[in-house]
């Protein structure tokens, strides 16, 4: 009997991913609060657990500075992203854009006078 599916590429199985119910979570809920309090209570890391916390913090100043940087990304624009993969900074038509593509494709536009269109008919008026 097959229990998962087949490798498009060699043609092994690939064994089905086993459904966990709400007692493996809870418990891994626990499991990962225990050892935070842990390493807290050691002076560790309570991310990385590799290196000592900065003084005044529960995190080392890597795991601080990773986290700051992942929080200004989503910052931008509620952390969306351009077609060109770069963290989006403006909002054109809808879609969000970087400033470079914004500069590329908005740059050349020219803002029309106010009241260009009522000089242009009256130019074309005899």
């Amino acid at each position: 009997m097959l229990h998962g599916s087949l490798c498009p590429h060699c043609k092994r199985i690939i064994p089905a991913r086993r459904v966990r119910g709400v007692r493996h979570w809870e418990n891994a809920t626990e499991y990962m609060r225990d050892l935070r309090r842990a390493r807290k209570a050691d002076g560790l890391c309570t991310r990385c657990g590799r290196r000592r916390a900065a003084p005044g913090m529960a995190r080392c100043r890597a795991c601080n500075g990773a986290t700051a940087g992942a929080k200004r990304k989503l910052r931008q624009i509620g952390g969306q992203t351009c077609d060109c993969g770069r963290p989006a900074v403006n909002v054109v038509a809808g879609e969000y854009i970087c400033a470079e593509c914004y500069r590329i494709e908005c740059g050349h536009v020219n803002f029309r006078r106010p009241n260009a269109g009522a000089e242009a008919r009256r130019e074309r008026t005899p």
